[in-house]
């Protein structure tokens, strides 16, 4: 069904539009009356027409019918202009419908985006159909059955000039040719406004986007100056404690981890600083980790010191979005490094379940300190943690329970919780 708010192209309606083509259809159609009804009063004189004897009311039944049904026809003028322009021209030429419809016909094909050789034809149609409609009505003697002699105030018995028929063609095609020339133009210049608009738009995106790109390359550099640095030199004392450890096999195992993950550090500083200089760049996330790389940090995590239960469970039946395992394993990340943060060697359970039905569900619970605070407030660690989420059209939350039975008696801990849709099912 179609929708009213929609015109016969398919368009959505302009009210101007709408108006312009309502009033082209009832001046074609009160235009083509008069015309038909002055040329049926024409065949008698006396204007005391005896039907069918003087008229035959067949033809002018055929007439009307054309006449409204051309007016209606206008509605779709923007759809078939140079169909619609030789139709009216060839009917007027043949019957006295007036020269309405042919010269509003003409005007649309001049201003339609149509091509050259079709604006001539449909010209040259209309012009002669202007012609042939003056002409019939200036050959009838009274002022009561034409239209121009009225106009030009000419008496009965007095002759119209042809000369001035082509005159009177000559202006009304004139006219109509120099509006069309001026709508073009108007239409020109408001599309070449508009185009420069775009331009200038568009050019203020870039320099918004190039000065962005600058400050990233600025951070970029600050971050590898500084950081890189540090990560260097962090390596290169672990690497030099690790072979001062001799027998002691503790401090060296507690070194070679401090030198592993300043390397993988280094790693992901590289990565991360090639993301912040061209986010574009194609396989920029190769090198990043993901759910593959979470037993590792895991292992990492109980060699530092902390007394960690895990489960983790992912159920490869489907392809691993690339994002969404990144996603994971960096809340991993921030969880374990929480919970050595607020809570160090204090127990950590960590539950790890990843399907593609239900996504990826995790859950940390850590026992707190005697010392930790009752209520807490959430950093940048457990915010991150949660825009994380939020980004992937998940969800994130963390709290302090009270009364938890555990292996140390009933003890506080601190339980976050986190779910990641499956990718396919993120909300819109």
């Amino acid at each position: 069904m179609a929708s009213m708010d929609s015109s016969p192209t398919g368009r959505p309606v302009d009210p101007w539009s709408l108006v312009r083509s309502v009033l082209i259809v009832v001046a074609c159609a009160l235009t083509g009356l008069v015309a038909v009804l002055l040329a049926t009063a024409a065949k008698n004189p006396q204007l005391e027409i005896n039907w069918p004897k003087d008229v035959d009311p067949v033809v002018t039944v055929v007439e009307i019918v054309v006449v409204l049904s051309l007016a209606v026809l206008t509605v779709w003028r923007g759809r078939w202009p140079v169909q619609l322009s030789l139709i009216s021209s060839a009917l007027t030429i043949v019957l006295p419908l007036g020269g309405m419809a042919p010269t509003i016909l003409m005007f649309n094909v001049l201003i339609a985006d149509v091509r050259r050789r079709s604006r001539v034809l449909c010209s040259a149609a209309a012009t002669l159909a202007i012609f042939v409609s003056i002409w019939r009505d200036t050959q009838r003697r009274s002022h009561d059955t034409s239209f121009w002699r009225n106009v030009l105030a000419m008496r009965d018995d007095q002759s119209f000039p042809w000369w001035l028929v082509i005159a009177l063609t000559a202006l009304i095609v004139g006219v109509v040719i120099g509006l069309a020339a001026l709508v073009r133009d108007w239409r020109r210049a408001h599309r070449a406004e508009r185009e420069a608009a775009q331009a200038r738009g568009e050019v203020g995106q870039l320099s918004e986007r190039l000065l962005r790109q600058q400050e990233r390359e600025e951070v970029a550099r600050e971050v590898h100056d500084a950081l890189g640095h540090r990560l260097s030199l962090l390596n290169l004392h672990a690497s030099a404690l690790e072979m001062q450890a001799g027998g002691n096999e503790s401090l060296a195992r507690s070194a070679r981890v401090v030198q592993e993950n300043a390397q993988q550090s280094a790693a992901d500083l590289r990565a991360l600083l090639a993301m912040l200089r061209d986010p574009q760049t194609p396989n920029l996330h190769d090198g990043l980790p993901g759910l593959a790389e979470v037993p590792q940090l895991l292992e990492e995590t109980r060699l530092a010191g902390t007394p960690i239960t895990a489960t983790f469970f992912v159920d490869d039946a489907g392809p691993l979005d690339p994002e969404f395992s990144r996603d994971c394993y960096r809340i991993v990340q921030e969880l374990l490094t929480n919970a050595r943060k607020h809570a160090p060697d204090q127990p950590l359970r960590i539950h790890i379940d990843v399907t593609p039905q239900d996504g990826a569900d995790i859950t940390a619970v850590n026992q707190l300190p005697a010392t930790a605070a009752q209520e807490f407030t959430e950093g940048n660690g457990l915010l991150g943690v949660r825009e994380r989420a939020r980004r992937a059209g998940g969800d994130a939350a963390a709290a302090i329970e009270h009364n938890v039975s555990t292996g140390s008696g009933d003890t506080p801990v601190f339980r976050t919780t986190v779910h990641l849709p499956w990718p396919d099912a993120k909300a819109p």
